[in-house]
């Protein structure tokens, strides 16, 4: 049986304790007090429309006029100021003794409220509680009745529930249609995870494990298709490792003799021989000879002579190699 909370019953209807404020406030005070109020406002507007100028009239008007209106509208206002401060001082005390003796008397009736409060939202609990526990055990059913037990241990209810199947109280909760939406949302899952199962992927264990997270065969393909193209680009990158490793190192099993490679070369090589150029060449094309020679190694002495031609030097070398 509900508990009954009973009402406690306050008579008089009235603030006991600040009753005798009553006579404590000068409500004539007050009236004054906001009398003088409206006249600092208003003697603060006259001064305002004496003192009115725009921003052309500001710029060009003299210092000491500048000084003196100013002066006068900062008293205007500050007059202002000194009548609302004195209206607050006569009325916040009688306010903050009326706040207290207010709360005061009030409180019994705010802690009944909350109790009651207190009472709905634990009898609202517990219709939401019935309501997924029952459609819980519609989802268990159904997935046990076609032989999918471990699917539902997998997808517990508590995956699929949605707010509207459950978190209500409205009277207008139907729990056969409410029913028919769960056997449907647990339909969809069965299928989706016999595609799952039907499909195939690059990595079909790992697609499993997706759909089980996600309960998405969209997430399903799209996390295979990244995978796969990870794994492309890691093999690419490997291939190209194994390229460059293989370019670099030698074959067989002794490392790499530098000094015997270079012997192997020279014995290769053509034997040099030794030879006479008789040119003409212009200073530019000297050096740019010059500059071919070291880059292919030739070995010699370059020597300008003061023959008139090449034929007259040939001749003189031709001379004294052959006696």
């Amino acid at each position: 049986m509900a508990e009954i909370l009973e009402a406690e019953v306050i008579e008089g209807g009235q603030l006991a304790a600040p009753a005798n404020l009553l006579g404590e406030i000068s409500f004539d005070g007050l009236a004054r007090r906001i009398v003088a109020i409206s006249e600092a406002i208003g003697e603060a507007q006259k001064t305002a429309a004496e003192c009115d100028a725009d921003d052309e009239a500001l710029a060009a008007m003299d210092y000491e006029d500048l000084k003196r209106l100013g002066t006068s509208l900062n008293k205007a206002v500050g007059a202002c100021e000194e009548a609302r401060k004195a209206f607050n001082g006569d009325y916040d005390t009688p306010k903050k003794r009326v706040k207290n003796a207010y709360d005061e008397e009030v409180a019994p009736v705010i802690a009944l409220r909350d109790r009651y409060k207190a009472k709905q939202a634990e009898a609202d609990q517990a219709v939401k509680g019935a309501r997924f526990g029952a459609m819980a055990a519609v989802y268990a059913d159904f997935m046990e009745g076609n032989g999918l037990a471990e699917l539902a241990e997998a997808v517990p209810f508590e995956r699929i529930a949605e707010d509207r199947w459950w978190n209500t109280v409205a009277k207008n909760w139907s729990e056969e249609k409410t029913a028919n939406n769960v056997v449907k949302r647990a339909t969809e899952i069965v299928a989706d995870w016999n595609a799952v199962k039907s499909t195939t992927y690059y990595y079909p264990e790992q697609a499993q494990v997706t759909f089980f997270r996600t309960l998405s065969l969209r997430e399903v393909a799209e996390q295979d298709r990244l995978m796969h193209e990870e794994a492309a680009r890691v093999a690419a990158v490997n291939a190209e490792v194994e390229e460059n490793r293989a370019y670099g190192e030698p074959e067989g099993e002794t490392g790499y003799d530098v000094v015997a490679e270079a012997e192997q070369v020279v014995a290769q090589a053509e034997q040099p021989g030794t030879y006479i150029l008789c040119v003409d060449l212009t200073p530019s094309q000297y050096q740019g000879m010059i500059g071919w020679f070291k880059a292919n190694g030739v070995h010699g002495l370059p020597m300008q002579t003061a023959f008139a031609g090449w034929e007259a030097a040939a001749k003189m070398v031709k001379a004294v190699c052959n006696g």
